[in-house]
């Protein structure tokens, strides 16, 4: 079995699943469109908008002000890249934004990138608390 420890990887693996499977080999991603889909940061979000599943506020890109921002997001906000193609426009895999200056300065740096990018609003406490949050929502059976 192998399992895809990154967006790259596990994009990797979906485009050559039928060839891995002939090689004896059983990648667990599924192929096509499940992994494209939630290897896209932006998708994503939209399809777990659509569940009943507990997720940060969230925007799929980022808006061109800072007002437009902040009525959808407020502070601490994370921007994380789209997908793994758009993680080079970012010094870091992820990027904290913790005042307004910070959020005009990203803003400014990226104003013709915004279709790169998602935010969301910062879970307070350990990184176990955001996982706990987006996995403890409503389920149906």
């Amino acid at each position: 079995m192998i399992f895809a420890t990154s967006d790259a990887y596990a994009d990797f693996l979906s485009h050559h699943r039928d060839r891995l499977l002939q090689m004896g080999l059983r990648p667990a991603v599924a192929s096509g469109t499940p992994a494209e889909l939630l290897n896209d940061k932006t998708r994503e979000l939209e399809l777990m908008s659509s569940l009943p599943v507990t997720v940060p506020r969230s925007v799929g890109h980022l808006p061109a002000s800072l007002d437009e921002l902040f009525a959808h997001l407020s502070l601490p906000t994370i921007v994380k890249p789209r997908s793994h193609p758009h993680m080079h426009r970012l010094e870091d895999e992820n990027t904290i934004l913790a005042s307004r200056d910070d959020v005009r300065q990203f803003l400014a740096r990226h104003h013709d990138e915004s279709e790169c990018f998602v935010a969301q609003e910062v879970i307070a406490g350990p990184v176990e608390a955001q996982l706990v949050t987006f996995l403890s929502g409503p389920t149906s059976t």
